[in-house]
Formats: C-alpha cells, sequence, structure tokens
C-alpha cells in the first residue's frame, strides 16, 4: 500500500497536505482504526484531533480509545490522495478492504457517506443514533 508517511513526531502538520483524500486514524497499541474521507486532510486531521482532545468527538469508541491511551498511541495516515468526486467511491473501497468495524475498528457504518456541505451532526452519527447502533 502506498501511503503518505504519519503525522510527525513533533507535530509538524506540513506533511499532510490540504487536498482531498482518503486516511486511517490508527491507535498503535490495540491496531483498532477509523477510515475517512475528506476535501482536506491537513484540516480534517487538526479537527479529528482537537475534537478528541477536547473530548468532544462525535465517534464515541474512537473518543474512549483515545482517552485511554492517549494522543502519543495514535496516528494518522493518508492512504490515498483523491478527486473529491471519487471521494465516496474510494472511501468504501478502503472500508471493503479493511472493514474496520466493531472489534477490528472504529467506523460505525459499513456504508461511506458524504455530511459535504452540512452543519449539522454528520450523517453517519445521525444515522448510528437513530438505528440505536450508538449509545451515549
Amino acid at each position: 500500500m502506498n501511503t503518505l508517511p504519519p503525522h510527525a513526531q513533533d507535530g509538524n502538520p506540513s506533511l499532510i497536505p490540504s487536498v482531498s483524500g482518503i486516511y486511517r486514524i490508527t491507535c498503535t497499541i490495540t491496531s483498532k482504526f477509523y477510515i475517512g474521507s475528506t476535501t482536506n486532510l491537513r484540516k480534517r486531521k487538526n479537527e479529528h484531533f482537537g475534537k478528541l482532545r477536547r473530548n468532544i468527538h462525535e465517534n464515541p469508541y474512537l473518543q474512549k480509545a483515545w482517552n485511554r491511551y492517549g494522543e502519543s498511541a495514535f496516528i494518522f495516515e493518508v492512504l490515498e490522495l483523491v478527486l473529491t468526486m471519487s471521494l465516496i467511491a474510494r472511501e468504501q473501497y478502503w472500508l471493503n478492504k479493511f472493514k474496520p468495524f466493531k472489534r477490528k475498528g472504529f467506523n460505525i457504518l459499513t456504508e461511506a457517506g458524504s455530511n459535504l456541505g452540512s452543519r449539522d451532526k454528520p450523517i453517519w452519527e445521525t444515522n448510528a443514533i437513530l438505528a440505536g447502533n450508538i449509545r451515549l
């Protein structure tokens, strides 16, 4: 797999490009991971890690692992640079390939979705809450 290097140990965000792509957040202690897509990889990494640091992340499984193992146990990797119009299809490819669900990972939904342009809760969170898949 061709991936860009994980975030730098010194926190140098310039290694993560500000372009669209597919990413993975991995807990190095448990090997569980989350796969997502975004139109700006650098911004999305900062959003995820910022919310995790403030204990307000939308994904309760990822937040629980972060709280338990700490920031140093997590890496952000770019799996693939992708044109915006292909993001959902490529995210689905990676979800199908790695199946980061339940015991293997932090993803809640098995199908890629987009909340692009939405100011509300992410669609995966809303759907999971409605389906009773998230216990808060």
